[in-house]
């Protein structure tokens, strides 16, 4: 499965055949966006805990977060595979996103009600640990960015 980087012989940049402007690099373009928006994310953890974590218990009986959640894993899980290649580290990207894609089905089969349980039981379990978090996600945001800069 991720034998192919080792052996291909496509220079790095070329791979990109999607684009809205003729350089290329828009896909690598959202990837990094993701990449911010999870960097903004983490920090405001960091900075104001309880309004992620409240709002997240506050929706978490709304249908349309289950649905965001399981249709953003799959855009960035198929967007980190078919572009993974242009990352300075491509095996990674590529098994993070078939780990997005596997929490997205996931999230697909627990249905809407366990998915409101897993939300409620996650913000309880995670409150105390908020700032390990911040920084973790600030951490990966700032990896996301840096393997397709």
């Amino acid at each position: 499965m991720f034998q192919r980087f080792k052996t291909s012989v496509i220079p790095r940049r070329q791979v990109c055949k999607f684009s809205f402007n003729q350089s290329g690099y828009t896909v690598e373009l959202l990837i990094i966006i993701f990449g911010v928006l999870i960097v903004v994310a983490g920090m405001g953890i960091l900075i104001k805990p309880d309004f992620l974590f409240d709002y997240l218990k506050r929706e978490s009986d709304n249908y349309k977060l289950h649905i965001a959640a399981i249709v953003v894993r799959l855009i960035v899980g198929f967007l980190l595979i078919y572009y993974a290649e242009l990352s300075q580290f491509p095996v990674a990207m590529e098994a993070l996103g078939w780990f997005t894609i596997i929490a997205a089905v996931a999230l697909i089969l627990i249905g809407r009600k366990n998915f409101q349980k897993l939300i409620e039981w996650a913000v309880t379990f995670l409150r105390p640990y908020r700032f390990v978090g911040g920084i973790l996600a600030v951490v990966f945001g700032g990896f996301l960015i840096y393997a397709f800069l």
